[in-house]
């Protein structure tokens, strides 16, 4: 039983009435919960008052009455709990619970009824709930007397069950005869409950419905809304379903992954999911969990779903069914003069604030505004005009959206807010008289198809939707998620209207006064039957049914896969042909390469998964020998002999772990090499372990720079290498009388000359095991350089940039060791991908940028300048010297990923030992967001010499311009702190303090302050907003004169910052030492001129103007809106 009181709010001003349990205690206790329920439950009964037999026989009607007769209420202890039989509503039981209550924290006791409802107390769940509204009433036993009535709202869940009244009516009155609410000792107490469907128990949308709703990925509430509306959009579904889609990505296609919800939609008996949908549309995970405006998503779905109708069956339906047509208009009041423009639209925003229904709001949306006084129109060659401005609807669609803006921004909170205010619609409405020309034939007579309901702020909240799917208007349903109910019209229509509790409307429920229609769907009444014609399973075209059942088909089946996956052990198989396709040290290289699987189950024999591999290799099994690869101690990938005899009955299990044991971790996967006959041989040959050995053959090919797999071979342990010699030529395609040169690759790097062939196997090696590699390459008299092109692409998609010469399989096997993918990124657009280059840890800086340049195209490499990256960031930080003389070792961090950043200069990387590269902002025009210079001026030069090498440097446009005096700014954090004279030296420029985030702008001089009086100072000014520390947009300066007054600043400040249109939220201040004074410029207050020349550096004077940061690149805090970030579909 819950005791909270502040979960509710007293229903009048009794103060032992109350919701909740009043002053009794604040915590649910076991004392609260009766040890047995059962036998404090006195001889009484339930009496269910329902409207007919049907209605006894539903279990999951939206509502019910019922009554609980208590006897011997005289005999009562305090706390005794009495609780009727359960009435059932919306598939859960409800019960009537009563007690005796004393007031604990009185100075005089006092006894009281408790009253209250309890629903699925008995469930050992944790994961249901269920909101519901219900009137608790006392009944009165005598006539003339009227009950006693409370009301509750209250979504009921595990730990908060009851709610109710711990003080309903004082005991005294209810036992006082003379009262009226006692008789023979018996109370009657009844209750009318309306509930929502539950979440989180056996609900079937389908059965109770004959719809099903849609899976929430974390925050897709709103996602959901919205795509229920466009199914029940009857003719769009049918349109959805005739795009083709046949050779679509499945992932990526967006029509196919809508077709594959609406048809679940319409053949499931289960809520359908939608993680398919999203990922279509581009979206990551986080973007599931990240709630946006439905409104938003509406337009966003359709422009997408239009495109992807062009050219297709159903090109134009989107338009047809959504697009309407509305004038612009300016109207001279004086002269014949018009200026009209006709738009298409989708959708009707729709003011909510200050408007008490639809048609006000309509009125609100075509009001004629009067353009006069400084506002006239400009009408060009007539000069400025007195005219009126407005909109007329042209021709509505038929089906219409209307989007409630109940959103809004607030400038005295400066943020954006959302409107509660309580607004009309209607369940049909004609809106002829809003069209500029009606038709009489085809009035405009919309019918309420559909109410998108939001409940929450601008911080969150949740989604629902309201469907009239016939449009008859005598069934709604309520989507809410999975779940899907039936409700009655009141709670689609009435109940959504928003406003204060009992505002105009005393049957809406005085609570959740945040819940309110957000979105509106209009169907024209003359088209209805054709917007919601039927759209039966042969209208779906059979290619798409087949499609999608054979999508299912699978899914299932990888889910089953899923859920038996503990029973199945996954064995990669490789043959000759995986060992074929890699070219580096070892057998293979396990992370990219790219095995047959099988899932054997873990309890069949070896014997058993060899059939199930002669199946799927289509091989006999004598034809099939099996080598598991094991990882020895030196961490080489080597075949493992297995005894046949011994391990054919063992299971596949008990083999894997046997394997791992000797091998590794028993995580690794378990890699098997099947043994396959050369193709001139129908059956393998023979082996003998206690006589053979197994070699795997390598060969270098030092013209081409390749190492490849070329078979195996085995041999008597009691013969000599020699005997595998023309094993390997012919396997390599060699001359027969070639000589070779033959190495065992014991690890990476370390191959092993064996010098002499002609011993015996036995001799040659230490230790003689199976699947040891032997790589061979041709011996040359005289060394021969390799021909491969500096530039080519290996199997990851990384370009192999080296300038190395590898004349030997050694070599070639160093350079494998040293080889590492070294990412670059573009230094002034260190977000982009770059690219990737195979580069070797010994490779000398200057071969490093011929292979960027190389990679790029540029020409003279010594222009080619590369920067570090941080080890943390990644970002770009020190530049590397053109004379540094060490390797790409010393340049890269030793984390996994390797980073380089690059630059391409004007001038040499070794002419920055006299020169400095600067990166200056040139703005031609103040308010402009400029564009990025970069100059190489002298070291020994001046300021000057940094402004003429901007002129040279500026766009052609603005050559001109750029013969005007100039002058150079150094702004931090958005504030100018140094205006350079033109004797300042070029080292001076930008090197104090935090000189990496200082920028340098280069700005025409204005006519009026290229020279400067006695009694005038040239003052710094910047944007902020409430702190001196919060910055924003781009500073400038002022001419000011001595004695000017202040009311005059403000105006020549404001123009200058370009804000004068929102002048009336901008505040000046005088700000030292980052402490502002602001000023009040109504006054006669004038300026000293004094002030700003007394001192210099960070404690100067500057003028700062105080108001929100409205630009585009303002950054986003963690306060800022959940609808602030777009929504984008990015396929």
């Amino acid at each position: 039983m819950n005791n909270n009181n502040d979960k509710v709010e007293p229903m009048d001003t009794d103060p032992l009435v109350t919701k909740g349990c009043g002053d009794i205690t604040m915590a649910k206790t076991d004392e609260d919960k009766p040890d047995s329920l059962s036998d404090k439950v006195s001889s009484s009964a339930v009496v269910p008052i329902l409207e007919d037999e049907k209605m006894e026989d539903d279990e999951v009607r939206a509502e019910a009455t019922f009554r609980f007769k208590l006897i011997g209420v005289s005999k009562m202890k305090e706390r005794d709990s009495h609780l009727s039989e359960p009435c059932m509503v919306r598939g859960l039981p409800w019960k009537i619970l009563a007690m005796q209550r004393v007031s604990a924290h009185a100075v005089e006791k006092h006894k009281s009824l408790g009253f209250f409802l309890q629903c699925n107390a008995d469930s050992e769940s944790t994961m249901w709930s269920c909101h519901a509204s219900a009137e608790l009433r006392l009944l009165a036993q005598r006539d003339s007397i009227e009950p006693v009535k409370r009301q509750i709202h209250h979504l009921f869940y595990s730990k908060e069950n009851d709610w109710g009244f711990s003080h309903f009516i004082a005991w005294d009155e209810l036992i006082d005869p003379h009262k009226g609410f006692i008789k023979d000792d018996a109370i009657v107490l009844e209750v009318w409950v309306r509930a929502d469907a539950p979440h989180g128990v056996c609900w079937d949308s389908k059965k109770h419905t004959g719809f099903v709703g849609l899976k929430n990925q974390g925050a897709t509430c709103y996602m959901n809304s919205l795509l229920q509306t466009l199914f029940f959009t009857n003719q769009l579904r049918k349109a959805v379903y005739m795009m083709p889609t046949d050779s679509d990505d499945p992932s990526k296609s967006v029509p196919l992954a809508l077709q594959r919800v609406f048809y679940e939609l319409q053949t499931s008996d289960k809520a359908v999911g939608t993680k398919k949908l999203t990922k279509s549309f581009g979206w990551e995970t986080l973007d599931s969990f990240m709630q946006h405006d439905v409104q938003e998503l509406s337009r966003v779905l359709l422009d997408n779903m239009e495109s992807k109708m062009k050219g297709t069956c159903v090109e134009g339906t989107i338009p047809r069914l959504f697009e309407g047509k509305m004038l612009s208009y300016i109207k001279c009041k004086h002269i014949d003069y018009v200026s009209e423009r006709q738009e298409a639209f989708y959708d009707i925003q729709l003011r909510v604030k200050g408007q008490k229904d639809l048609h006000l709001s309509f009125k609100n949306y075509i009001a004629v505004e009067t353009l006069d006084g400084d506002n006239k129109y400009d009408a060009g060659e007539h000069g400025m005009q007195e005219a009126e401005k407005g909109v007329s609807f042209i021709s509505l669609p038929p089906v219409l959206h209307l989007q409630l803006l109940r959103f809004h921004y607030d400038p005295a909170a400066e943020c954006m807010v959302k409107d509660n205010d309580r607004f009309e619609f209607f369940e049909q409405i004609n809106l002829d008289s809003y069209l500029k020309r009606s038709d009489d034939d085809d009035p405009a007579t919309y019918v309420l198809h559909a109410v998108l309901v939001h409940s929450g702020d601008i911080h969150g909240g949740h989604y629902v939707v309201y469907i009239n799917s016939s449009g008859d208007g005598q069934r709604w349903c309520k989507f809410d998620d999975d779940v899907v109910s039936t409700c009655t019209k009141q709670e689609a229509i009435d109940h959504n209207f928003g406003g204060s509790p009992g505002e105009d409307d005393d049957s809406s429920p005085p609570v959740r006064n945040c819940t309110n229609a957000y979105m509106l769907v209009y169907m024209r009444r003359s088209k209805i039957l054709s917007l919601l014609k039927n759209v039966r399973e042969e209208d779906i075209p059979d290619v798409l049914v087949e499609r999608l059942t054979e999508e299912k088909r699978v899914d299932t089946q990888k889910r089953r896969e899923r859920n038996e996956a503990h029973l199945y052990l996954t064995v990669r198989v490789l043959t000759d042909h995986h060992l074929g396709l890699h070219h580096g040290a070892d057998l293979i290289d396990t992370s990219t390469v790219k095995p047959i699987v099988m899932r054997v189950k873990k309890n069949d024999t070896f014997a058993e998964m060899l059939t199930q591999l002669s199946q799927t290799l289509k091989y006999r099994k004598d034809e099939m020998r099996i080598w598991p690869l094991a990882t020895r101690t030196n961490g080489s990938l080597r075949p493992m002999l297995l005894d046949w005899d011994d391990t054919k009955n063992k299971t596949i299990l008990n083999v894997y772990h046997e394997q791992a044991y000797q091998s590794g971790p028993s995580s690794s996967p378990f890699l098997i090499w099947v043994e396959l006959p050369p193709p001139h041989l129908r059956c393998l040959p023979a082996y003998n372990k206690e006589r053979d050995v197994l070699f795997m053959l390598k060969y270098y090919d030092r013209t081409t720079r390749t190492l490849s797999y070329v078979g195996h071979a085995h041999l008597n342990i009691a013969k000599s290498l020699e005997n595998i010699l023309p094993v390997m030529r012919t396997a390599a395609g060699l001359p027969a009388n070639c000589d070779l040169l033959v190495y065992e690759e014991v690890s990476m790097p370390r191959l092993e000359q064996i010098h002499d062939v002609r011993l015996p196997v036995d001799k040659v090696f230490d230790e003689l095991i199976d699947g040891d590699i032997l790589v061979f390459e041709k011996a040359v008299s005289k060394p021969v350089r390799t021909q491969q092109s500096r530039r080519s692409v290996n199997a990851n998609g990384v370009y192999i940039i080296s300038g190395l010469d590898l004349p030997n399989a050694p070599a070639y096997f160093r350079y494998l060791a040293e080889k590492i993918d070294v990412h670059f990124r573009y230094r002034h657009r260190p977000n982009e991908d770059g690219f990737i280059l195979e580069l070797t840890v010994s490779m000398k800086y200057h071969d490093i940028v011929k292979a960027v340049a190389e990679h790029l195209n540029v020409e003279d490499s010594l222009t080619v300048q590369l920067i570090r990256a941080h080890n943390c960031t990644l970002s770009p930080a020190n530049p590397v010297k053109g004379n540094f003389d060490g390797i790409l070792k010393d340049l890269i961090s030793p984390q996994k990923t390797h980073h380089l950043f690059y630059d391409i200069l004007a001038i040499q990387v070794t002419e920055l030992e006299v020169r400095r590269q600067l990166q200056i902002l040139w703005t031609p025009i103040p308010t402009s967001s400029g564009v990025t210079l970069t100059i190489y001026p002298l070291r020994s030069g001046t300021v000057k010499d940094i402004l003429d090498e901007v002129r040279r440097a500026v766009p052609e446009s603005d050559r001109q311009i750029a013969q005007q005096q100039l002058r150079l700014l150094e702004i931090f954090a958005y504030r100018i702190t140094t205006v350079h004279e033109l004797t300042a030296a070029v080292e001076s420029v930008g090197t104090t303090g935090a000189s990496t985030n200082k920028i340098l702008r280069v700005e025409p001089i204005p006519k009026d302050e290229m020279e400067l009086t006695a009694s005038e100072a040239f003052v710094y000014c910047a944007h902020f907003h409430k702190d001196t520390f919060s910055t924003h947009s781009s500073p400038f300066v002022v001419k000011l004169t001595d004695g000017e007054l202040w009311s005059k600043i403000r105006s020549k400040v404001l123009e200058k910052a370009d804000v004068i249109s929102d002048s009336d939220n901008v505040r000046l201040a005088l700000i030292q030492s980052n402490k502002p004074v602001y000023i009040q410029t109504e006054s006669t207050n004038k300026i000293d001129i004094d002030n700003f020349r007394a001192v210099s550096g960070n404690s100067k004077p500057w003028i700062g103007i105080d108001h929100p940061n409205r630009s585009s690149s303002a950054k986003r805090t963690k306060y800022s809106s959940y609808m602030e970030k777009a929504i984008k579909i990015h396929n």
